[in-house]
Order: structure tokens, then C-alpha cells, then sequence
């Protein structure tokens, strides 16, 4: 798989340091979190179906302030709907929620700025942004009912796009050398559907369905 080789090759530049690299900081960190998922251009809105990410992430220094992780990261995606008549009268019986679950892996790419220095080399505050290549592994919708967003990604569900491209921005707080807690929003570039034009003319909120999600995420740098 592209998405995977592209992350190897990374991460092996991490570890085997070319000459010209031999002065910059290499670390590594393992990262776990919860998504809260939504998909931007349905009938349903905020961010409301949860899931795991969990990631392998390299970092290189250029200087004490400034650097670039790279990530391997399965993270769980998707969305939440309802019927109205449900948002009015949760005691209605036969109408249930219609869930979509999308999982990828992903290689988030990130720049980064550090301040606030707590040793000779760690600092309490780091921002982050970037873009991040998430390739679709799985998906799964379900639902016990008929209304209009199962009827149309249901239909569509063969055409999903495999690669969804990100763009990113998060923060982070160093809690000690070791651990810290951070917070991260990836809003989706591409749609969600191949070709979503040709696909769904004319149902016209489909047309750009995007995956957004927010993680909250705790750090342990090696």
C-alpha cells in the first residue's frame, strides 16, 4: 500500500540519520486518543461520533524551537445522524440513530514551534500544523430505518474515496519530559466521494461531504 511504503520510508529516515542530518535531534513518541468525528454536508452536524486513534510518531529538531513529526495513525472516523421526529421525542419507538464508521490509517506531516522552556531541551507549549494523507481501510453504515442520509450514502457507498487528504492544526502541552496532553483538528480537503460531480448531480448538499474530527490526545516521547 503507497500510503504505508511512503511512512516506512519516513520513519527509516528517522532512525538511520544521513550525514547531513547527524546534528539534528531525532525522538520518537507514541500517541493514544479520542476522536470526535462528524461529516461536514449531511443533514446532521456536530461532533458526535467517537473513536479511537493511536499512533507511532518521529520527530526531528531543526533548532530548539522549531521541528517536524511525522506519524503512522489508525484513527476512526465517520458520523451520527437522526431523524428530527427523534431530536423532539426521544420516546419514539422504532426510530433509531443511522451511524457511519469510516477507519483509516493515516501519516500526518506536521511543522511545529515550541515556547516556554523548561530544560536544556524541552518546552512547555508546542503548535502544530500540517496535512495528513489518510487512506481508507474500512467502513461500515448502519441503520434500522429509511430517511435521506442512509438512502444516499448507502447508494453511493461503493464510490467512497479511498484517500482523503487533511489539513491540521493542533496544540500540545508537555506535562513533564516525557508525557504530555494535546488537542488537534483535521478538516477534510477532498471529498469524501471519488468523483462526487458526476456521482451526485443534483443532490446537491452530497456533493462535498467532508470528513472533520477533533482529538483529544495524550503524548509519551521515548
Amino acid at each position: 500500500m503507497t500510503t504505508c511504503r511512503i511512512t516506512l520510508c519516513l520513519l527509516f529516515f528517522f532512525v538511520a540519520k544521513p550525514t547531513w542530518a547527524q546534528d539534528l535531534r531525532f525522538h520518537a513518541a507514541g500517541v493514544l486518543g479520542l476522536n470526535m468525528a462528524q461529516i461536514d454536508g449531511d443533514y446532521s452536524s456536530g461532533y458526535r461520533k467517537p473513536g479511537v486513534q493511536a499512533a507511532l510518531r518521529g520527530v526531528a529538531d531543526f533548532s530548539k524551537k522549531t521541528f517536524l513529526a511525522i506519524e503512522l495513525s489508525y484513527s476512526q472516523q465517520g458520523a451520527v445522524s437522526e431523524p428530527s421526529a427523534l431530536r423532539y421525542d426521544r420516546k419514539i419507538k422504532g426510530v433509531e440513530k443511522f451511524s457511519i464508521r469510516l477507519n483509516y490509517v493515516e501519516v500526518p506531516i506536521l511543522f511545529g514551534f515550541r515556547s516556554k522552556k523548561i530544560d536544556k531541551y524541552n518546552f512547555r507549549h508546542e503548535w502544530q500544523f500540517g496535512l495528513s494523507i489518510a487512506q481508507l481501510m474500512g467502513k461500515k453504515i448502519s441503520h434500522q430505518i429509511n430517511f435521506r442520509d442512509t438512502e444516499i450514502l448507502t447508494k453511493y457507498e461503493p464510490e467512497f474515496n479511498n484517500r482523503i487528504l487533511h489539513g491540521v492544526i493542533g496544540y500540545k502541552m508537555n506535562l513533564t519530559p516525557n508525557w504530555g496532553l494535546g488537542i488537534r483538528h483535521s478538516s477534510a480537503l477532498t471529498s469524501l466521494f471519488d468523483n462526487p460531480r458526476a456521482t451526485i448531480q443534483g443532490e446537491r448538499n452530497y456533493i462535498y461531504l467532508r470528513p472533520f474530527h477533533v482529538a483529544a490526545l495524550v503524548y509519551y516521547t521515548l
